[in-house]
């Protein structure tokens, strides 16, 4: 990975809301509001910007187990397949990262248009 510049306030702020909403792929399994990191999309292993982000906890962003329980199979039943330890299914049960970045692109504008009252 090169080195990224860095990030103007539009997207720290963006970077603050994407922690606010939580992770995708939690969402996706119908838990709300889990605590995320901003994953950098990549392309060729180089970051594709800071515009290129989204919320993964780091569960499905690290392969990192909740609460110190150990990653088993067990822990993929209850939270989903990890980014981290199987792409492939990481992909067939959330979409890509061009999807997924489409879901947070989304939940950010009606979010931008609960916190301003504005259109999104």
């Amino acid at each position: 990975m090169g080195p990224s510049k860095p990030a103007t306030k539009a997207q720290k702020r963006r970077f603050r809301l994407i922690k606010e909403i939580g992770c995708i792929p939690c969402r996706k399994e119908g838990r709300l509001e889990v605590p995320c990191d901003v994953h950098h999309i990549l392309d060729g292993g180089r970051r594709m910007g800071h515009d290129h982000t989204y919320g993964v906890c780091p569960w499905h962003h690290k392969g990192e187990a909740p609460a110190g329980l150990p990653a088993t199979d067990e822990v993929t039943f209850f939270y989903g397949p990890s980014m981290a330890r199987n792409q492939r299914l990481y992909r067939e049960v959330y979409g890509t990262e061009a999807e997924i970045l489409r879901i947070q692109n989304r939940l950010l504008a009606e979010l931008e248009q609960t916190i301003t009252g504005a259109p999104a």
